[in-house]
């Protein structure tokens, strides 16, 4: 498989459409991501739960829903603050098929009263269940404290939305025009496709879809205000989440590529990065430990997450403070750099190796507001990076006092944390570096 043999077109309609032919495996993924704004919780469960009700959808004569999953085609639907996505897998022998019930399914669905009622039921159960996790508590207040009540604060708001045991009528059907077609992408992936057909098949599918919907509407996303992280209060938990955001680059900047091979050096998934080196490995204080990108419509964030006990979570603080003074002060060694930049060209080759992966890294960029067309030079765009790159951008970006978040667990047990700041000494021991 290769990236660059991604195609692309755009319908009159607006729908942008997206065919990679992988390998020649008779089997396709699709992904369909529809442009629609969640401003609160209940909006957002509503979102949710019109997704999930959206793959009921039980079809036509040919395009039966009963039919294709004796064919064991599978449809999933889930939602963000932006955006709808329904997924779609099935054998090529079926992608026709496939894609004109996704169109019956996003444009005016056809759903079983009882059916719809038992699914509300279980996404009430399956949202109680899974926004009791402190781990979720972690996220939601994440962005609450980040965002407040702008768009990005309701990326994992649903559990905030009081459910009522029994379902409304609005909330068991998808009125007509909910979803349109400007600013929506579909994205196929399949083994020895011939993107010219998809192509076809789609026009035929989706050619006279239309709607009032207005399209991607992404408020501006405000810059983070940095500070001492605050706490995330769940009491009678002695494990402790600390996640921390500062802000980073447009993808399109030139920047981007060098700071996303920074964060590489500073935990990219190996024991002997900066992070795991010294909260791991030295002092055992973190279960996991990692920094990456963290990517929303109209923002990139640097994050840097760890897992540890209540009675650390100072110190794992004061360790990531450290390891952040430290890609400023002493920024990374060629073989740091050498190693970053093989980890990630090892990750992007594995993650452009199955069907499945190749097609979420698409999706992610398409729920981003980005052309997935652009995930086809950034191999090439890393090849390119320098290392006197990464060191400049490790001294711009990597500076604790940026840097503001939370931790999320017992209040009583994790105190009152203090602004990230820099340590007055930063040893740093010389030493090869080997992913």
């Amino acid at each position: 498989m290769r990236i660059s043999d991604l195609r692309k077109r755009t319908l009159p309609n607006g729908l942008r459409v997206y065919c990679l032919p992988h390998g020649d495996t008779p089997l396709a993924e699709l992904r369909m991501v529809v442009p629609g704004r969640s401003r609160t919780p209940g909006e957002l469960f509503r979102a949710q739960l019109r997704a999930a009700l959206a793959v009921l959808h039980t079809g036509g004569d040919d395009t039966s829903r009963e039919d294709l999953e004796a064919r064991a085609v599978e449809m999933h639907g889930s939602a963000s603050p932006w955006a709808t996505v329904l997924s779609g897998s099935c054998g090529t022998a079926d992608l026709e098929r496939s894609l004109r019930h996704l169109a019956g399914a996003v444009r005016s669905p056809v759903l079983d009263p009882g059916e719809a009622a038992r699914e509300y039921g279980r996404q009430r159960t399956l949202l109680a269940t899974s926004s009791g996790y402190p781990q979720h508590r972690a996220v939601d207040g994440l962005y609450q404290r980040l965002y407040g009540d702008h768009l990005a604060g309701n990326r994992a708001g649903a559990g905030r939305h009081p459910l009522p045991a029994e379902p409304s009528g609005e909330d068991l059907r998808i009125p007509a025009g909910t979803w349109g077609p400007r600013g929506a992408m579909l994205i196929v992936v399949g083994g020895s496709l011939d993107a010219e057909a998809v192509f076809a098949t789609v026009r035929g599918a989706f050619g006279d879809w239309d709607s009032p919907s207005p399209g991607w509407v992404a408020p501006p996303v405000p810059p983070l205000a940095p500070g001492a992280p605050a706490v995330v209060h769940v009491p009678g938990t002695t494990r402790a989440h600390v996640r921390l955001r500062a802000d980073a680059v447009p993808s399109e900047d030139d920047r981007y590529a060098p700071l996303f091979l920074a964060l590489n050096t500073l935990s990219g998934g190996a024991v002997s990065t900066r992070l795991s080196r010294n909260l791991r490995n030295d002092h055992g204080y973190v279960y996991g430990v990692n920094a990456y990108i963290d990517s929303f419509p109209g923002a990139n964030l640097i994050a840097v997450e760890a897992e540890t006990s209540a009675a650390t979570a100072d110190a794992v603080l004061a360790g990531i403070a450290e390891e952040l003074s430290g890609m400023v002060a002493d920024p990374p060694t060629e073989e740091e750099f050498r190693a970053a930049q093989r980890f990630a060209s090892g990750c992007m080759r594995t993650r452009l190796t199955s069907l499945a992966e190749v097609t979420g890294s698409l999706m992610d960029m398409a729920l981003n507001g980005e052309d997935p067309i652009r995930l086809a030079d950034f191999a090439d765009q890393l090849a390119r990076v320098t290392r006197d790159e990464v060191a400049d951008v490790s001294r711009e970006f990597f500076r604790p006092e940026r840097f503001t978040g939370i931790v999320c667990g017992d209040a009583s047990l994790i105190g009152t944390p203090g602004p990230l700041t820099a340590p007055t000494a930063l040893p740093r021991p010389t030493e090869e570096v080997v992913l």
